[in-house]
């Protein structure tokens, strides 16, 4: 048997070593592709935050991180991000606008302008070839709504397209999002719940010790603690 397992170990370490290669040469290869966005989110506040930003959103930016929460904050609201993240020729920019419809919820839209230009390109013995241009562009229309207390559904279309080097592309994705926020009666509940817990297990203690105290003058401790 113990034979059997040194036998599987060795093939298990045998295959995870012919497959690091082939996962570092992946990544070697990905062209060193940065989507700012997908790293540094957009906002003072989310970067204040590490991007946890899911479910404590409600501004205009929320058609970005979850659309559901466009309708937590019924006010008009519109944001704008004009940044350079990595270096002079880079470009990372946002707009974004809501608006409340009354009881139908919230709607709110958003632009996001993100590249880099004047990149050197190069053939495989290094020779300058030029510059080159690569952007990315986010077209996002989202709505969302209240559904009851506490719950909120929503939903944004994006339409993304990104060039660079000659080449383009264009896609079209749907995000789903849902925000359910606890309420002070969730909270008062909670207390409830514990102060019954504690009650009970004080209550618990009492009986043990009144047991403990029982065996400790019959000496009958394994009758009295038979059930603990």
């Amino acid at each position: 048997m113990n034979g059997r397992r040194k036998i599987f170990g060795l093939l298990t370490s045998l295959a995870l070593s012919l497959l690091c290669p082939i996962a570092v040469s992946a990544k070697s290869q990905s062209g060193g592709v940065v989507d700012p966005s997908t790293i540094l989110g957009f906002g003072a506040r989310p970067s204040g935050m590490g991007n946890a930003f899911v479910a404590a959103g409600s501004d205009a930016t929320a058609v970005f991180w979850n659309p559901s929460a466009l309708d937590r904050d019924r006010r008009k609201e519109m944001f704008g991000q004009y940044s350079q993240p990595f270096f002079d020729n880079t470009f990372y920019n946002m707009l974004a606008y809501k608006h409340p419809v009354g009881r139908f919820g919230t709607i709110g839209g958003g632009l996001i302008l993100e590249g880099a230009d004047d990149l050197v390109r190069r053939d495989e013995f290094g020779t300058n070839l030029g510059t080159f241009d690569v952007g990315k562009m986010n077209l996002m229309f989202g709505y969302g709504k209240q559904m009851t207390q506490g719950l909120y559904l929503g939903s944004s279309l994006h339409l993304v397209r990104h060039q660079g080097g000659g080449f383009s592309g264009t896609g079209v994705g749907l995000d789903a999002g849902v925000l359910y926020r606890f309420t002070h009666a969730h909270l008062e509940y909670s207390r409830a719940y514990l102060r019954l817990a504690q009650e009970e297990l004080r209550l618990d203690a009492d009986r043990y010790f009144e047991r403990g105290a029982r065996a400790f003058e019959t000496g009958k401790f394994t009758e009295a603690f038979e059930n603990f």
